[in-house]
């Protein structure tokens, strides 16, 4: 497992909703939670390692109100905060550790360039097996 977190990071320099005038504000645009797992699984993808998601369930995080894993990806949303759980099939010879930063990296870059304004609170991934 790697673990790391990146908190308060900001991923763009939206301004707050506070620092915009009335002027400015033209409604409100709400990113659904299955284009965020899009964005996310793209961006795991395409890191050199990366065979594909493992599949995932347990009847846990339903009864504890958390991240729910689906097709080896979970991603809980509050407020504009987003905590993530990648569970990966690395390809064999990789080095765990190596793609496992760089898997978090780029969901990290990715989120800020397509949907700026969140906080990524943590990245977990968890290597579940080399295919």
């Amino acid at each position: 497992m790697v673990t790391r977190s990146s908190q308060g990071q900001i991923l763009t320099n939206a301004p707050s909703p506070s620092a915009m005038t009335d002027e400015q504000s033209l409604g409100t645009v709400r990113i659904t939670k299955h284009v965020l797992a899009h964005i996310i699984e793209l961006a795991a993808l395409s890191v050199p390692g990366v065979e594909r998601f493992a599949p995932v369930w347990s009847p846990w995080p339903r009864l504890w109100q958390m991240k729910e894993p689906q097709q080896g990806l979970a991603v809980l949303v509050r407020d504009s905060h987003i905590s993530i759980d990648l569970y990966l099939i690395l390809h064999p010879g990789s080095n765990l550790p190596r793609v496992g930063r760089a898997v978090q990296d780029t969901v990290i870059q990715a989120l800020g360039e397509q949907v700026g304004g969140m906080v990524v609170d943590e990245v977990n991934v968890y290597i579940q097996d080399i295919a």
